[in-house]
Order: C-alpha cells, then structure tokens, then sequence
C-alpha cells in the first residue's frame, strides 16, 4: 500500500513538471527573440547605447511586436523614462527610429512591475508592429534623459515577438 502511494506521488509529481514545462513553452512560442542586458553598477549612462543583435533570419516573414522590458530599483529618481529605440537590417537601412515612454512610478508613488527582492520589472510594447524579413536586424536602445547617469536601471531587456507569420517564405 505505501509502496502505490509513493508511486502516486512521484508521477502526480512528474505530472506536475511535464505540465509547467509545457506552460512555460506554449507561454514564450511567439518570441522570436528576447535577451537582457546588464548596466553596470545598476546606473544607465547616457553614453550607454545597448545594441541587441539577432543574428539567425527570421522564420518566417511578419509583422513583430517590439517589446523593451526593464528591471529597475527604487533608486530610479523619476516617475518616467524616455527611451530611444531604432533598428536596421544588414544593410544599414533604417526599419523604425522611434521614442517611448516608460512609466516607471504609477500615480500612487509605487513602481510598477512585478517585484522579486529589490528589482520591479516592467514591459513597454511599441504602439505598432515591425514588419521583419529573413534578414540580421540590429536594434539600439538609449536613455534621452538629461541626467548623464540614471540609477536604478540595473537591466534593459528586448522581446521580439511575431505577430503574423507569411509562412510562404519559410525557409
């Protein structure tokens, strides 16, 4: 009898597992693309241009959210953030240049985001699609703030996620 109960247990385990990894894919399968990077001493410096490579074509020709995600402290001095966010394929020609706002602080005085310790993260989706092709894009990322440095910003973070696939010109 003990012996079927530590059976039960272990695959009502193994169940629990096989179901969290299937979340966790079906959750990320339109991304595209998605990586961090870290700011050194959790402080952005105007000079710091982030440039985020995506090396592999694309799938699929489409239309792609862009996605800029950051994860800040409560040092971050100011209610907002302005970002400047531009891209470009192979070769060199621009496919969108545009500024966001991020709201970092909501009205209430508390950051936004979800809290793990002493970092929020937080998501600004650009208001309108990127059409991609099989193509190496390059996006940069900047802070237009006039504070040459800003703390608080320990990591920005790009998400590229399709949208529509024209699955006629997969490779």
């Amino acid at each position: 009898m003990e012996t079927e109960k530590m059976a039960m247990q272990t695959t009502a385990k193994n169940l629990s597992k096989i179901l969290l990894f299937t979340t966790l894919l079906l959750c990320s399968c339109n991304d595209a693309f998605h990586e961090f990077k870290s700011l050194e001493d959790c402080c952005w410096d105007i000079n710091d241009t982030l440039l985020y490579s995506y090396n592999r074509p694309f799938s699929w020709d489409g239309e792609y959210e862009a996605r800029v995600e950051l994860r800040c402290t409560q040092k971050y001095p100011y209610k907002d953030l302005w970002i400047e966010i531009k891209g470009e394929n192979s070769r060199k020609e621009q496919l969108f240049n545009d500024t966001l706002h991020c709201n970092i602080y909501d009205n209430n005085g508390r950051m936004n985001g979800s809290t793990t310790g002493m970092l929020y993260q937080m998501g600004f989706t650009l208001p309108y699609v990127i059409p991609l092709t099989n193509d190496t894009v390059n996006i940069y990322i900047r802070h237009l703030m006039s504070d040459e440095v800003l703390p608080g910003v320990s990591d920005v973070g790009l998400r590229l996620s399709y949208i529509y696939r024209n699955q006629s010109s997969k490779n």
